[in-house]
């Protein structure tokens, strides 16, 4: 296949910015840092990958600025800095500094892309600036295609509320989610491997900019595509995809299992504060432990919820409370990484950029036949 098209100049105006447009990425814009020591709800570190590397390189202004003058109007088209003077520049000001903030770096094509927050309440720890960040999330969401985030965010912050300092007191946002879909991350999967074969496999954009993407957690083809190309190209070894594409990548129950957990867990919360007022409200579930408190409920994660209380569905209380909540689509991120990450923990005492006190991993049939150097 030719890599050149000399007389691309010589084509309707109209065609050529039809194909810069097709050339565009559809991104994930993070807001903010992720957490290195602790994603899919575990401290597995990624492998040993610097995730915020991406992260940087994800929030820059696409190629396509880059490129001439028409590529660069096509770019800007729906485009910019989230800070800008138009619209929520004053309430991205007024938020933006908490602890693991990234938006005065992040570009965003309303168009196409979808606004990522990795932020949740343990998360920002000891640097926690005690600001609020789910308000600009949600407000930069609205300028793009939809509001991505992960389980802990949904489970703690967006369910149980977030303490405001300033305000000393719970600021819930049961009405800024209302009757809204929030694409839900189930697992982070950062795939090693150099930029060419990634650009040429069209899996993390046309040109290769497209370094954090979302999929459907049920589509299996799909999930499909990003292990051949794991298993093609990407450095070795790596734990965190491995883990990924051994347990997970083949199967969907489990991502509609998490998806029905994560509802169950909003209903039973939802029900701890109203159900004095409930009607007929010992058959609102089929299912339910015999003595249950609201502090047990907020120390269980979606998966024991699920476990010990069962929905009844044709419950009016229940049919009108399902209907107001945020709809769930599970899906997994997938993240390119072009840095040898491995090779720089190395220097810093790793072993091949995995820590070998997770026996699990060495303990496994290698994916497709490597074996980790002794």
């Amino acid at each position: 296949m030719a890599s050149t098209f000399p007389r691309f100049p010589e084509l309707p105006t109209e065609l050529r910015l039809t194909i810069w447009r097709l050339c565009l990425p559809h991104r994930v814009a993070e807001l903010d840092s992720p957490d290195e020591e602790d994603i899919n709800g575990e401290a597995e570190n990624c492998g040993g990958c610097w995730l915020t590397q991406t992260s940087k390189l994800n929030a820059l202004p696409p190629v396509l600025t880059r490129v001439c003058r028409e590529s660069r109007m096509v770019a800007m088209e729906h485009a910019g800095y989230l800070i800008d003077d138009e619209g929520i520049d004053v309430a991205l000001r007024d938020v933006s500094p908490f602890g693991t903030s990234l938006a005065d770096v992040t570009w965003v094509d309303k168009r196409r892309d979808v606004v990522h927050l990795n932020w949740w309440g343990w998360y920002d720890g000891p640097f926690n600036r005690h600001m609020d960040p789910i308000p600009l999330w949600l407000a930069a969401a609205a300028r793009a295609q939809g509001a991505s985030l992960r389980t802990s965010l949904l489970v703690c912050e967006l369910n149980q509320g977030v303490w405001d300092d300033r305000r000393e007191e719970m600021t819930n946002h049961d009405e800024l989610v209302r009757d809204t879909t929030l694409l839900v991350c189930l697992r982070i999967v950062t795939i090693h491997a150099p930029l060419q074969p990634a650009a040429e496999s069209g899996l993390f954009g046309l040109l290769g900019d497209e370094r954090i993407t979302l999929v459907d957690a049920t589509d299996t083809a799909r999930k499909e595509q990003y292990r051949a190309f794991w298993e093609q190209h990407g450095r070795r070894p790596d734990l965190n995809p491995y883990r990924f594409f051994t347990k997970w990548s083949r199967e969907n129950e489990w991502a509609q299992d998490e998806a029905e957990a994560l509802e169950t867990h909003w209903l039973v919360s939802r029900w701890f504060k109203v159900r004095d007022s409930v009607a007929d409200s010992a058959t609102a579930w089929k299912k339910q432990p015999e003595h249950a408190s609201e502090g047990t409920i907020s120390a269980m994660d979606a998966m024991e919820v699920k476990e010990h209380w069962t929905p009844n569905r044709e419950h009016p209380w229940v049919k009108d409370t399902r209907t107001a909540l945020p709809k769930i689509r599970p899906m997994v991120m997938f993240r390119l990484c072009t840095t040898d990450c491995h090779g720089e923990r190395e220097k810093w005492g790793w072993k091949n950029g995995v820590d070998f006190f997770d026996e699990g991993y060495a303990e496994q049939e290698p994916l497709i036949g490597y074996l980790i150097p002794g």
